[in-house]
């Protein structure tokens, strides 16, 4: 069934444009399958990869204010979506309780689902991962995609990707601001997600020299709502925040992430407020996702 134009307007997609005949899926699934782009499950089960594009990082623009009595967490039951982590109400929009996984993104591909959902996305051949997870790593974070694969699963788990706390993409101005629900979701216990002062052993960060881990492996990494997992640390996290930058089109554009990953330096690069960019086609092995839903 293809997404409805409600979620597709929510994650910033053209609504109401006829840009995606089902004929045309049809023929560019088929296509797809001819010339193997799709893997199969068995080939689904890293190193940090150099962020494409220039990184914008602002780990002072947490400052504003972030109501901590908005709402209280309710796992699932309140929240819509079809697929993925259990969403968590955080005042009035929900958001995943942890990183998409490597066992809920090969469902994803076991749909052999639709390309180019938005025009920003029709360079998309495959949304099969850069590298393939290894064997045994279902509860992993999914890494290795770029920013269409993560707008695109979210569509199709009747989510969106997080943008601003009313729905579609976020302004680069308000980013790590109170209308960034990636953010509010994060910073309600303090800068950190888990509290006002870094603690090292909390999250995987590079003091753990890890590599990724699964998505809810950490008890102490949980925040700002419970059972909210992993803000600080592990992957990297695109949200729906992209800024045009110069003449290479929608492929460069520079799109946001938040969370310092498992490979960037300790302290104030793995606290909510930081962000970064990288071309919306980046698809290093340090850059996972979690989507929003609306409240129930």
């Amino acid at each position: 069934m293809p997404p409805s134009a409600d979620i597709i307007r929510r994650s910033g997609g053209a609504f109401g444009t006829p840009y995606l005949p089902y004929v045309g899926r049809l023929v560019g699934c088929l296509a797809l399958c001819s010339c193997g782009l799709f893997p199969s499950l068995d080939d689904l089960a890293g190193d940090a990869a150099t962020v494409g594009g220039d990184a914008t990082v602002d780990a002072t623009a947490g400052d504003a204010t972030v109501d901590a009595t908005a709402g209280d967490a309710t796992p699932g039951a309140e929240c819509f979506g079809d697929a993925g982590p259990t969403p968590v109400l955080v005042g009035s929009y929900c958001i995943d309780s942890t990183e998409v996984t490597v066992a809920q993104y090969k469902q994803f591909l076991a749909t052999k689902p639709a390309l180019s959902l938005i025009a920003e996305c029709s360079f998309k051949v495959t949304h099969a991962p850069d590298i393939t997870p290894p064997n045994g790593h279902d509860d992993y974070p999914i890494t290795s995609i770029d920013w269409c694969d993560a707008h695109d699963y979210c569509v199709w788990a009747g989510k969106y990707l997080c943008g601003n706390v009313s729905g579609g993409s976020l302004q680069s101005a308000l980013v790590s601001k109170p209308q960034d629900a990636w953010f509010t979701a994060c910073a309600r216990n303090g800068a950190y997600s888990y509290g006002g002062t870094y603690d090292p052993s909390a999250c995987n960060g590079p003091e753990r020299d890890a590599g990724p881990l699964p998505a809810a492996l950490l008890p102490k990494c949980v925040g700002g709502v419970p059972p909210i997992a992993n803000m600080v640390g592990n992957a990297d996290e695109w949200f729906d925040s992209c800024t045009r930058v110069g003449d290479g089109g929608a492929v460069t554009d520079q799109c946001g992430r938040h969370s310092g990953s498992f490979s960037d330096p300790a302290g104030s690069l793995q606290v909510c407020a930081f962000n970064r960019t990288g071309s919306r086609n980046t698809a290093d092995s340090d850059i996972g996702f979690r989507c929003c839903s609306d409240k129930r």
